[in-house]
């Protein structure tokens, strides 16, 4: 699968010529072919009308040959290869009304030209397709917003984008009541990101399509989980978290609906319960796009971050409530979840840091538990943003430097990736290695991280990529 781009090949000897430079790639010179190809059909033609006497038989034959050259050229579609249409495309002309569908995932050298075979049955515009040398005009509507550029140039719905319905309704107004997801088209994940982003529940599934409607209505295709008030609800909380460190950071991920316009612009407080007594609490605006411009069946994507004060230890509750501009608190209070909140206490400090951004700030070991794993806890903070996911590797070796257990994971158990840390939050990575049927002895621990999609390791400012914790005794 390797290029050698420095062995010539005999394409180089005709690649400045004036034709192939015309057809630009020299798969397609057969385009070519064409031209003495009808010369040599019109003299074998004429051959045949000349060896043919009987002037009947010539008016037939010129009527065959013509019938077969128009048959060519006819623009009246066939088929020339098997084709099967999902059945929701097969229905869709049956359907009132003049207006189109957004199918997804966009690909204008492949997906597109599927979307286009499909569209000769169900004749209903299409937002994408395909033609060659497309001009800019023509693009025009899929770049006329940022969440529309985005879904068009790279197929992802832009999660820092939160006023869904907003964005939808550029879609609803252009007569384009549908988003078509193709399953074959797109893998699992990203189907499950589409999903997560659009909160309402498809308007119609089979193992091949996932439709979705671009003006989704109260309580047609979304309902609230948790009422607030008579307006806002939520329609689910799609993150809280079950644990917290004290001088860390507590994320929240809320999907907000409203059943009609309501009456003005609310903060969301957020508290923390024990023993049926508030402990802290902290309000913020709902979101970005205030609630007093909201309308009927909006929805919206709430992301909230709230830095843990220094409490005692234990079990919290985690609760929502609305407050109004007054400061007064108004409708239902939502219970989000239980958190259990821990104390920043390693048992050893370190400066260890890796690529000059990633600190271990400590760490504690603990004892061997009865299912026969070491659990280790260690405290990570970022001096900035990380735009990639690292992995956390944990190696237990002996003393030839051989491997005898092994944990590699994403922070907390593959629940908070490296890419959501905030900017010197402290984060607690609690990794339990099995060690069950390792030897009693003496064994070095290490860790390191190591990107999650490539397995490259990242370098650290102490001489190498993996840090020395010390020496651990198994009984």
């Amino acid at each position: 699968g390797e290029i050698f781009s420095w062995v010539p090949m005999p394409y180089r000897l005709v690649q400045d010529n004036f034709l192939v430079r015309m057809v630009r790639r020299p798969d397609r010179l057969n385009v070519f072919l064409s031209v003495p190809m009808a010369l040599l059909v019109g003299h074998s033609v004429l051959f045949l009308l000349g060896r043919v006497r009987q002037k009947g038989v010539q008016v037939a034959l010129t009527a065959v040959f013509t019938a077969l050259l128009l048959l060519d050229y006819a623009p009246v579609p066939f088929a020339t290869t098997p084709m099967r249409v999902p059945a929701w495309h097969a229905n869709l002309s049956d359907q009132p009304g003049e207006f189109g569908i957004y199918d997804l995932p966009t690909n204008s050298r492949s997906y597109d030209k599927t979307y286009m075979m499909y569209q000769i049955f169900h004749g209903r515009a299409l937002v994408n397709g395909h033609i060659s040398r497309t001009p800019q005009e023509a693009l025009a509507f899929t770049q006329s917003t940022p969440f529309l550029a985005q879904l068009h140039r790279d197929n992802q719905m832009d999660l820092e984008i939160t006023d869904v319905t907003r964005q939808l309704q550029v879609l609803a107004d252009a007569d384009v009541p549908y988003l078509v997801m193709h399953k074959p088209f797109a893998h699992a994940g990203l189907l499950s990101i589409w999903q997560d982003w659009l909160i309402i529940e498809p308007h119609y599934e089979d193992d091949e399509l996932i439709v979705y409607k671009t003006d989704p209505q109260f309580g047609a295709d979304f309902g609230f989980a948790q009422p607030l008030t008579d307006e806002l609800g939520m329609v689910r909380v799609a993150a809280v978290p079950t644990e917290g460190v004290v001088g860390g950071n507590l994320k929240v991920d809320i999907r907000w609906g409203a059943s009609a316009a309501p009456s003005e612009a609310y903060d969301l407080c957020l508290q923390l319960w024990r023993e049926e007594v508030v402990q802290a609490e902290q309000c913020q605006p709902l979101s970005s796009w205030p609630t007093s411009e909201w309308g009927a069946s909006e929805l919206v994507r709430g992301f909230y971050r709230w830095s843990v004060p220094d409490l005692p230890e234990g079990a919290y509750r985690l609760t929502a409530v609305l407050q109004a501009a007054s400061g007064e608190k108004v409708g239902n209070t939502a219970v989000l979840g239980d958190l259990t909140l821990t104390p920043y206490a390693p048992d050893q400090t370190t400066d260890a840091r890796w690529n000059d951004q990633i600190h271990l700030s400590g760490y504690a070991l603990g004892a061997v538990n009865e299912a026969g794993q070491l659990p280790l806890t260690l405290y990570w903070q970022t001096t900035a943003p990380l735009e990639t996911s690292y992995k956390v590797f944990v190696h237990l070796v002996d003393g030839a430097g051989q491997v005898v257990a092994q944990s590699d994971a994403i922070p907390r158990n593959w629940a908070y990736p490296t890419t959501a840390w905030d900017v010197g939050e402290v984060v607690r990575d609690v990794v339990l290695l099995d060690v069950g049927a390792v030897p009693p002895g003496e064994y070095g621990l290490r860790v390191g991280l190591y990107e999650a999609n490539t397995a490259v390791r990242l370098a650290g400012d102490f001489g190498g990529d993996v840090f020395d914790l010390g020496r651990v005794t198994l009984d």
